[in-house]
């Protein structure tokens, strides 16, 4: 059959078809193309680089002038159509310049994607459960990797898989980079003018303080649309999906970020003014059920109950009460009559205004901890995160000091 020859623009591009019957020699391999003066005039020297037989197919790599192509044949001895694809730009007389080794060709995105789910999880199953694909498909993506690679990656075990040394190497670059695409993917997505502005506090402060007042600012900037994500979980700027954030710490400087200070917290007791009234003195607290807040508890020293009845010089048990995980949840067991909690004013802010809850006394612990509004450091000037800071501040400052008038204690 005739080999086709090539126009100027074709080798240019470094693409070509050719027709050779390949026979395999005493050795199992293929015999290469020829190499002759004809051929190379022509751009069709084509070299045989391996050929390698697996589970009945003929697995062949060829080069043409740096471009390599696989092809596979469940006959090893017939007429074979190489197609050689352009990997890298070629010009006629580039020979020797500018090749691509095999070492240095990308194997298939999908089998990598498959091998790293799977060196994640080191089971196959739960990294086609991930990918949605059955384990039979996921098998033979990583078996055609390894194929490619010339080595296998894992060492199948009896209901358990491990990575060999070649898939010990191979893992750690392979989740980096896929790492990578999620990134940069995530940051393009971001670039949308039509995404809402993500915002992510604890639930506490969404549920208490944003969400009773979130309307006004919906109002003044109907053009933003909102989004918040109520979660106790440090949401990452790079990685996640969110713009701002409102956490609550100790911490004022966050590395690559803009923080700003909204609101210090305090504590103080509070309860409903029915159970007020019936507190004359710090000691009468002893004839009423103490609701404990732990939501504190990630401090090293977090203000308790003990705390508080230490600075007001009175002592009794109060360690066997109701404690709860979330302030949202201590201020709701006091607004229903529950008992006394030693509740944070600003989440306290709406149900003091409305005469749910009172504070009987006037001392106040500072928690040392405020609630700050974080974002990528250079992003609080743009537009959205610009307009949601302001309305924070002109909230707050609406409001006063949480705690204005009261004696505070301050957790050392």
């Amino acid at each position: 059959m005739r080999r086709p020859g090539l126009t100027g623009s074709q080798r240019g591009l470094g693409v070509l078809g050719l027709t050779s019957r390949l026979g395999q020699n005493r050795h199992g391999a293929f015999d290469p193309i020829p190499d002759s003066p004809k051929n190379r005039k022509e751009g069709l020297c084509a070299q045989l680089a391996t050929a390698s037989q697996v589970g009945g197919k003929i697995i062949i790599w060829c080069r043409s002038h740096g471009i390599y192509s696989v092809w596979r044949t469940l006959r090893p001895s017939c007429w074979i159509k190489l197609r050689f694809s352009c990997l890298i730009p070629q010009t006629s007389n580039s020979e020797g310049s500018d090749k691509m080794s095999l070492t240095e060709r990308l194997p298939p995105l999908t089998a990598l994607r498959a091998f790293e789910a799977a060196a994640r999880h080191m089971s196959f199953a739960k990294a086609a459960e991930e990918l949605y694909v059955t384990p039979a498909a996921l098998s033979y993506q990583i078996k055609s990797l390894e194929t490619d690679m010339g080595q296998p990656l894992f060492r199948r075990l009896n209901r358990a898989v491990e990575l060999t040394e070649a898939g010990r190497a191979l893992a750690p670059g392979v989740a980096e980079g896929f790492e990578a695409l999620r990134t940069a993917v995530r940051q393009a997505h971001r670039v949308n003018e039509s995404r809402p502005f993500s915002v992510t506090a604890g639930p506490a402060f969404t549920a208490k303080w944003l969400a009773p007042r979130i309307y006004r600012f919906v109002e003044q900037h109907p053009d933003i649309e909102i989004r918040f994500t109520a979660s106790l979980k440090r949401m990452n700027f790079d990685t996640d999906d969110v713009d701002a954030a409102i956490r609550f710490s100790r911490i004022d400087e966050e590395p690559g970020c803009y923080v700003e200070t909204l609101v210090e917290e305090l504590m103080t007791p509070l309860c409903t003014p029915e159970i007020a009234a019936q507190l004359k003195t710090p000691s009468d607290l002893q004839n009423f059920r103490l609701v404990h807040d732990e939501s504190l508890s990630f401090m090293a020293e977090p203000p308790d109950w003990g705390f508080w009845l230490s600075a007001v010089g009175v002592e009794f048990d109060w360690n066997h009460e109701p404690r709860f995980s979330n302030a949202d949840q201590v201020l709701g067991a006091a607004v229903g009559g529950g008992g006394v909690a030693l509740g944070r004013l600003s989440l306290a802010a709406d149900d003091m205004t409305a005469g749910r809850l009172v504070a009987p006394f006037d001392l106040a612990i500072d928690t040392g901890a405020h609630f700050n509004f974080v974002c990528l450091e250079g992003h609080e000037t743009r537009r959205e995160e610009a307009a949601f800071l302001a309305w924070m501040r002109e909230e707050l400052a609406g409001e006063g000091a949480y705690g204005e008038g009261m004696r505070i204690i301050t957790v050392s």
